[in-house]
């Protein structure tokens, strides 16, 4: 029992260093397994034939590859719905593009509350498609033109808005198409579409397709740095001369003039600071880069990964990107707190139990030597309480054994222990009675053996002289 205490008392102040120790130098692996992780999370993806759809099944493929977790993918028709489900809890992670939100009048913007940035992957050029033959060369020259503007929960929505509004036109204005990427293609070929505005990163198939029908053109957008200024979420952008086809043609002829947003991951404030953090070393790894073709993440590394955030940057996000910060510096200053207080506390406990343990042998040894005092005293009370009888030799050994008794306790006890314990005190003043007492008796007894022995001898004597005078 004694020593069950103390390991139980040493292994109290041992785990805060133990969890120290494991926190600071545990494997990757296993210090996931001590976060507490959701068991399954969920990925908004986007429309069929988008780079958000395949990009996100990318994600959901490494992080289950690299983070052991379940990954469920939510297709979506892009970014406004997105945004919708992360607001709602429905999504841990989606794909969005900037300056969506700002076109959905009719959206919940109480929402958008607990929405966070983790990354700007790439840029989406607004790609500007007529169709061959028109004589459609500005955005202004639509009006009543049959106009691809995308799906109505998507990023190409809103950008198509976007251009129209600054044209002087709106969707009413136009006989705005919304359709799927793998619809317009379709429809170029038929020739039901006039028009088409695009926002796509440029690495995606549907360009490559369109333009070998040789029904489409890539026109530029005029006056581009124009909305840019009045964007502040849009960027100017140039598509290079030939970047899409080389022959029989070259597609585009000439380097195209537009406007771009990128592609932002975004997640929920309540989704764990090291998920967060995970999620983005694993977005920022030169083979995920690679594999998805995000030259211009690659090249710029966590500069470009931090560009016009539109919402605040999550926490987990921002302790990648910048080392200085890391929301752990202010739970390790928690945790060094709690370490210091644990240690106190458990100092505490342990100078207490070996009080008290102390306390209870020294209560211990002093009753029992009390027990024995308080023996010796019954065994004496008989003694001396006979004449005819001699107890003297009996009285001391009991005397003895009170003074062997006393330099007993005062071997095993300490001195200000002697001064300042009032029950040593008294046992210690008994056992000086009990001595006083015996001698005494032993006294006595030695004086009434003298005394016999002295009328024993002048009785001999007196018996001596009647006969020497008879």
């Amino acid at each position: 029992m004694k020593w069950a205490k103390i390991v139980a008392v040493v292994i109290l102040i041992s785990l805060p260093l133990v969890i120290s120790a494991i926190y600071r130098n545990s494997a990757q692996a296993i210090y996931r397994k001590l976060i507490n992780y959701p068991d399954t999370i969920t990925i908004a993806t986007g429309p069929a034939g988008g780079l958000y759809r395949s990009l996100s099944e990318n994600l959901a493929e490494t992080i289950r590859a690299e983070l052991g977790l379940d990954v469920r993918l939510v297709h979506t028709d892009g970014s406004f719905e997105n945004l919708q489900r992360l607001g709602k809890g429905e999504a841990d992670f989606a794909l969005y593009q900037p300056g969506t939100l700002e076109v959905s009048h009719d959206y919940d913007s109480g929402l958008t509350t607990d929405v966070a940035f983790v990354a700007k992957l790439y840029s989406q050029p607004a790609h500007f498609i007529t169709r061959s033959g028109t004589e459609i060369d500005s955005p202004a020259d639509l009006r009543g033109k049959r106009v691809q503007l995308g799906l109505k929960n998507s990023g190409d929505y809103a950008m198509s808005l976007t251009i129209l509004n600054h044209f002087g036109l709106d969707e009413e204005a136009v006989d705005a198409k919304h359709l799927g990427y793998s619809n317009v293609e379709e429809a170029f070929k038929n020739d039901k579409l006039d028009a088409a505005f695009i926002t796509i990163g440029i690495q995606a198939p549907i360009f490559p397709k369109l333009f070998e029908t040789g029904k489409c053109e890539l026109r530029t957008i005029p006056f581009a740095e124009a909305i840019v200024t009045k964007n502040i979420s849009l960027s100017p952008y140039e598509i290079p001369k030939g970047l899409y086809r080389m022959q029989p043609v070259v597609d585009p002829p000439q380097d195209v003039t537009t406007v771009s947003s990128g592609a932002q991951l975004l997640t929920r404030n309540d989704v764990h600071y090291e998920l967060v953090r995970e999620v983005t070393r694993l977005v920022m790894n030169e083979n995920f880069l690679k594999r998805n073709q995000l030259g211009e993440l690659y090249m710029g590394g966590r500069a470009y990964a931090q560009e016009k955030p539109e919402f605040p940057i999550h926490p987990g996000a921002r302790g990648f990107y910048d080392p200085n910060f890391d929301i752990h510096i202010f739970e390790s200053l928690d945790a060094i707190y709690s370490l210091v207080a644990s240690v106190l506390i458990a100092v505490f406990l342990l100078v207490r139990a070996l009080i008290r343990r102390q306390a209870r042998n020294k209560e211990h040894q002093l009753d029992r030597h009390m027990k024995t005092l308080l023996e010796i005293e019954r065994r004496q009370i008989s003694l001396d309480s006979n004449l005819d009888k001699n107890d003297a030799e009996t009285l001391q050994k009991l005397l003895d054994e009170v003074t062997y008794l006393r330099q007993v306790a005062l071997r095993e006890l300490a001195a200000h222990e002697l001064n300042e314990d009032r029950a040593i005190d008294t046992f210690i003043q008994m056992c000086h009675a009990l001595s006083s007492k015996i001698s005494a008796k032993l006294s006595r007894q030695r004086l009434d053996q003298g005394f016999n022995q002295l009328t024993e001898a002048v009785k001999q004597a007196g018996t001596s002289s009647s006969k020497d005078s008879a």
